[in-house]
């Protein structure tokens, strides 16, 4: 499941519009959810798995 992050452009909320798992993590897509100001921000992020001990 994605961390979740801030758009750097408004500093909202973003939310994971799709994950692409791999061998040692996986890619995010986020999103902006800041309809009012259209804010179209879109980030590719690769977040690593935690330590599976």
């Amino acid at each position: 499941m994605a961390q979740g992050m801030k758009c750097r452009v408004c500093g909202y909320y973003m939310y994971a519009e799709r994950e692409d798992d791999q061998p040692q993590g996986r890619w995010v897509y986020y999103v902006c959810q800041n309809r009012a100001d259209k804010c179209n921000n879109r980030e590719k992020v690769f977040e690593k798995y935690a330590d599976r001990r």
